[in-house]
């Protein structure tokens, strides 16, 4: 047992389950949360439209990221979902600046370092990747945490044509 996998270990709980459970908030109002019909009602006025598809993605990215993360297995691509997800919450928090006490974007921020940090070093001994000798090449790591970053950075630069589309709640 060596320091660094027990940190990283330590760092793929941590935020495998706080992304577990934050989609669980979406999904099932569980932890306090709003649910999933709140949610897509507030994905669709932020503009991330339409509501139900965008927080299903969203919910999807967070949950089978975070499991996947916590059992260290396929740690890049779970990595690389979560990544792009937190990109994308940042982006939300972004004009209210750094702080989150001001509804800024510092935890979605430093949790999708957190998940880019991951997909580039990998889980450690304790996970079922090394359980099973997976061990991604370096190449594709570095692609898994770009992908991420792409995926998050390319639909908040779509935000402005979700925006033209109609809303969850509209009718046929």
């Amino acid at each position: 047992m060596t320091a660094v996998d027990t940190g990283l270990f330590l760092l793929r709980l941590v935020v495998g389950v706080l992304l577990i459970c934050h989609a669980m908030q979406k999904a099932t109002g569980a932890f306090g949360g709003d649910g999933f019909a709140s949610m897509a009602a507030l994905f669709d006025r932020l503009g991330f439209r339409p509501g139900r598809m965008t927080v299903t993605i969203a919910i999807a990215a967070e949950l089978g990221g975070g499991v996947l993360l916590v059992l260290g297995l396929f740690t890049p691509l779970a990595a690389a979902a979560l990544a792009g997800t937190l990109i994308v919450a940042a982006s939300v928090h972004w004009p209210n600046g750094v702080w989150g006490s001001k509804g800024g974007y510092e935890l979605p921020g430093a949790l999708a370092a957190a998940a880019v940090a991951l997909a580039l070093i990998g889980p450690g001994r304790f996970a079922l990747d090394h359980a099973m000798d997976i061990y991604p090449a370096e190449w594709v790591r570095w692609s898994a945490a770009a992908v991420g970053i792409v995926a998050g950075l390319g639909f908040v630069a779509a935000k402005p044509l979700m925006m033209r589309l109609g809303s969850s709640e509209a009718g046929p």
